[in-house]
C-alpha cells in the first residue's frame, strides 16, 4: 500500500512547478550584427537593459515569459 501511494505522490508532484537553483539567471543576449541596444520585458514592464550586445543581464526567474526587443 505505501509503494503505491509513493508511486501516486511522485506522478503528482512531477507536475509541480518550483524553481530548482537560485531565484535569479543570467541571461546572454547576442546579435547580428553586433552592437544592438535591447530591452528585457516581462509583462509590460522593462526589466533588464543590454547595451551594445553581445550582453548579458541578470533577471529574476519567475513563471512569465521574456520579451527581447532589439534596436
Amino acid at each position: 500500500m505505501r509503494a503505491i501511494a509513493a508511486i501516486v505522490a511522485c506522478v503528482l508532484l512531477g507536475a509541480c512547478s518550483t524553481i530548482i537553483e537560485g531565484r535569479s539567471q543570467q541571461l546572454a543576449v547576442n546579435t547580428n550584427p553586433a552592437g544592438a541596444d535591447c530591452g528585457l520585458y516581462r509583462q509590460g514592464l522593462r526589466i533588464a537593459t543590454v547595451q551594445n550586445a553581445p550582453g548579458s543581464a541578470l533577471v529574476e526567474k519567475t513563471k512569465h515569459d521574456i520579451w527581447v526587443v532589439c534596436v
